[in-house]
């Protein structure tokens, strides 16, 4: 993959949407892919029937009604309802991340997905996969550009870990359902797709 300075160069505070070599190695690491933001970056995906809208009844302003996720899942086009605008915009006691989604959004993703396996989300932002993982009982894996985004997520979940290992036993192995994956979009790109150590 050819290194990206901007990957991880803030424009206005945003960092730019993954390349397609990016997306296509997170594509290769999971049965399953779900990114949020995707009308952003479809140029960079495959086409797909199913896309996810989130109806975020924002009423009459200046924000988006609805934000998009691209899908593998084989299904026809869903919509998620949740009122996110103003204060009512976080589902935290304070915003920690400008793109910060539900946790309920990611439950009803990872709904949808029926995942058997671990779910990694590369753009953990504010970690809302990884809460809404734990609150279901899936293993989940995060990671984000951001460290300060890490720490939040970690002070999010109440632990001190950023994912669940499958099995509970400490066997030095994962069990053989972690081989797949599902991934949910929040936060910013990883700098490069590294496999995730597991503690000894």
């Amino acid at each position: 993959m050819a290194k990206r300075k901007s990957i991880v160069a803030k424009r206005n505070g945003i960092v730019p949407p993954p390349t397609k070599s990016e997306l296509d190695i997170l594509r290769e690491l999971s049965r399953i892919q779900v990114f949020w933001g995707g009308n952003y970056f479809a140029n960079n995906l495959p086409p797909a029937r199913c896309w996810l809208v989130w109806d975020k009844l924002t009423g009459d302003n200046d924000y988006a009604d609805c934000e998009l996720a691209w899908t593998n899942i084989d299904m026809v086009v869903k919509k998620f309802t949740k009122s996110w605008v103003g204060a009512n915009a976080k589902d935290t006691p304070t915003r920690l991340h400008p793109t910060q989604k539900p946790a309920s959004l990611m439950q009803w993703c990872i709904g949808l997905a029926k995942s058997n396996g671990v779910i990694f989300d590369p753009y953990m932002g504010s970690g809302a996969t990884l809460r809404a993982a734990l609150d279901m009982g899936i293993p989940a894996i995060g990671c984000d550009v951001d460290k300060h985004y890490c720490e939040k997520a970690v002070e999010r979940l109440a632990q001190n870990a950023l994912f669940t290992l499958p099995n509970t036993a400490c066997t030095g192995r994962l069990d053989s359902s972690a081989t797949q994956s599902s991934f949910t979009a929040e936060g910013n790109p990883p700098a490069k797709a590294r496999g995730a150590k597991r503690r000894q």
